[in-house]
């Protein structure tokens, strides 16, 4: 890069550190893949100059041979990420067969560095003998006192030098971990309800699978010694899995003992393996044998990490759905155990739900990443760095942010070079549809609006929806008109069910602010939701009357969550078991209010209580099912069926006849960018609609500055 190129420029809520290759947007780096942010260099250089796509192929890509797709791509992904037009630019405008200019005003400015500091330094003046003498004799007291308080000294903040994309598939799974050897990058590729392994080079590139045995497979973790990955066979739609060690020389598979974890990692140096299950964390040898409980706290556990020394073992964990996620650390001896709050020790009490925390090779440093609702709405993901205590620190030092930005993130993950991170973002988009047979393709439904859980009122005059990403419950005419939010933006819906007489929605609600969750009934024409059940619970659905809610209670217990149903008698206030219904969930009851079908403990069972005999039976099995709706006239059960294919096909289960008929194909015309298809119900014309998740998640490389 030429001395001319060394700079920063300024142009509207953006600066653009050429030297360095990144962007930010109000003071917070922007991703950017590194030839896009050197286009954007050249593009803003030549303000006010039109530059020829030749010009611009032969300054960014310096003789090496590509398509001139790429230039068209590469200038998408900047008006994206600037957020401009092609049609009225505010900042990059395209001159038909010409190329391209850069409209907006610039201010340029030095990029900085240790000269640009040295200057504003005053050049010392001769100095007696006394001077020198006093000058020794502090710094001989500088020496003693940084020798003896040293690693008390606060080190510089982190400092973000470039964030490169390494994978452009839109694919890459958010839900298991993945891992680095250093050259390579392992992670999960999803499709529908699929998961394949792939590897990618450290610096970017094509992805490559890793066949399995498995019709779908979790990644844990990478051994020590680089040579194995830890995997589960996902295929169940379990979330205990049993855990199986992957060759990365010749791809053969072994399981490890009779493991079954929610998530687990290799001990650094062989000490063992971690895993948790449930509410417990446990430590078993590097076979899988041997096992023995270390801790328990009342939530799910995950990610669990134990620190290069092998002192202690930190882990994540959720206390229930809407809680916010916290880190927990235990010695390894099993004593010790202190749940952590780095944030709140840094931000004055703040809960920002810290998660997903390692640390760097040399364990000084411990990286975690966290997720909040902004003050102003949405969602605001945070990196953040803290130094562990050394010799004579009395605690570690406040934790410090590393990357802010409005994108889902996760990870950190650590490469061998401790300054290199790898995350990965990702962008969403839902869009309402509807289901067409005849082309067996998805149109938009009410012109394809960011929502979910879309549900009819029994007369079909009204829908409700949840949108996305704020979860504010909504309802419209079914032909669209008299559109009126239900629900503050303080509660995040869940679940909502019209009434039998289509004036009130029953919906599960959780707080931000306090993780708690309760059900709540609202009116149809607006007002202040009422909340009827508090703990936690989930899933109402209304009986035939209207006076009762059938609904799911959750507790921690020491084997895990456990759940069953109730009916709750909306006038007296009470709630009344449901017989027989342990670890049951998702219940759907029948409109003629006759049955209750909800799913079984083991997620593969569509089960049926018929309330006047008050027993059970099984009516239709599946991989594992989900989003139980029933037909109008109680003659069936539609749901889907989870990870049984790359479409999570809808199935419609008879009741009078018996059988179960598949309705949607296992491979529907869907756009490249579709990740899944959640089921809502059926339309007044007797369709199948939803919600398509568009889904954009990519593996990043963070290159950071610790200081010293």
């Amino acid at each position: 890069m030429t001395d001319r190129m060394r700079q920063c420029y300024c142009f509207g809520p953006f600066r653009l550190d050429t030297s360095r290759g990144v962007l930010f947007k109000d003071g917070y780096p922007r991703p950017l893949p590194l030839k896009a942010a050197e286009v954007l260099g050249v593009l803003v250089e030549s303000r006010g100059r039109p530059v020829s796509r030749e010009e611009l192929m032969a300054q960014v890509w310096r003789g090496i041979h590509v398509e001139e797709a790429n230039l068209t791509v590469t200038i998408s992904l900047l008006r994206k990420a600037l957020g401009d037009n092609r049609e009225a630019p505010r900042y990059i405008e395209t001159i038909p067969k010409r190329g391209y200019r850069f409209v907006a005003a610039v201010e340029a400015a030095p990029a900085g560095g240790a000269g640009a500091w040295q200057a504003g330094v005053p050049r010392a003046g001769k100095m007696n003998r006394r001077g020198i003498g006093a000058l020794i004799a502090l710094a001989c007291t500088l020496v003693l006192i940084t020798a003896a308080v040293g690693s008390l000294v606060r080190a510089p903040s982190p400092r973000v030098i470039r964030m490169v994309q390494l994978t452009h598939s839109g694919r890459v799974d958010t839900d298991p971990n993945f891992v680095t050897d250093g050259n390579r990058l392992y992670f999960v590729q999803r499709k529908g309800g699929q998961g394949a392994l792939y590897q990618v080079s450290v610096l970017g590139g094509e992805p490559a699978p890793l066949p399995t045995p498995f019709s779908s497979t979790v990644l844990y973790d990478i051994s020590s010694d680089r040579t194995s990955l830890l995997i589960g066979d996902s295929s169940s739609g379990d979330v205990d899995r049993p855990l199986w060690k992957f060759s990365l020389a010749d791809g053969g598979v072994r399981r490890l003992g009779n493991l079954v974890a929610r998530d687990a990692a290799w001990a650094p140096g062989g000490r063992g393996l971690v895993f948790t299950r449930g509410s417990s964390l446990y430590l078993a040898n590097t076979e899988g044998e041997g096992s023995r409980r270390l801790a328990e706290v009342d939530a799910i556990l995950w990610r669990p990490r134990m620190d290069p020394s092998g002192r202690h073992i930190r882990f994540s964990a959720n206390r229930s759905a809407g809680d916010s996620a916290s880190l927990w650390q235990v010695n390894s001896d099993g004593s010790g155990l202190r749940k952590l709050s780095p944030i709140r020790e840094a931000s004055a009490g703040r809960d920002e739900g810290e998660t997903d925390g390692s640390w760097t090779p040399d364990g000084r440093i411990y990286l975690f990443r966290s997720s909040a609702r902004s003050p102003g709405g949405g969602i605001r993901n945070t990196l953040w760095a803290m130094r562990e205590p050394r010799l004579l620190a009395a605690g570690a030092a406040p934790a410090s942010q590393i990357y802010v930005t409005p994108m889902s993130l996760f990870g950190p993950r650590i490469g061998v070079d401790r300054n290199q991170l790898y995350v990965i973002a990702e962008q969403q988009r839902y869009e309402l549809v509807e289901y067409q047979s005849a082309t067996e393709s998805f149109a938009p439904y009410l012109s394809g609006i960011s929502a979910t859980s879309a549900s009819f009122s029994r007369d079909g005059e009204w829908i409700s929806y949840v949108s996305l990403p704020d979860r504010t419950l909504w309802r419209t005419r079914a032909e669209g008109g008299e559109q009126l939010r239900l629900s503050p933006p303080t509660i995040s819906v869940f679940y909502p069910r019209w009434s039998p007489d289509g004036r009130s929605i029953a919906f599960m609600g959780s707080s931000p602010a306090t993780a708690q969750q309760a059900i709540y009934i609202v009116s149809r024409n607006g007002g202040l939701p009422r909340q009827v059940i508090m703990g936690p619970c989930d899933n109402p659905t209304w009986s035939a009357d209207g006076r009762s809610l059938l609904y799911m209670r959750g507790s921690m217990t020491p084997s895990g969550r456990r759940t069953d149903l109730a009916v709750f008698d909306l006038l007296a206030g009470t709630s009344m078991r449901t017989p027989g219904s342990d670890g049951m969930h998702a219940p759907a009851w029948s409109p003629d209010g006759r049955y209750a079908a909800a799913i079984s403990d083991g997620g593969d069972e569509i089960r049926l209580f018929e309330f006047s005999s008050a027993k059970w039976k099984t009516v239709a099995r599946s991989h594992s099912v989900g989003n139980l709706r029933w037909s109008d006239d109680s003659a069936s059960i539609y749901f889907q069926d989870l990870f049984s294919g790359p479409s999570d096909p809808v199935r419609r289960v008879d009741l009078v006849r018996g059988g179960t008929e598949q309705l949607t194909p296992s491979h529907p015309v869907t756009p490249a960018d579709v990740v899944a298809f959640y089921f809502s119900g059926l339309t007044r014309a007797g369709h199948i609609f939803g919600t398509l998740l568009r889904n954009n998640s990519d593996l990043y490389a963070i290159e950071v500055d610790f200081g010293r």
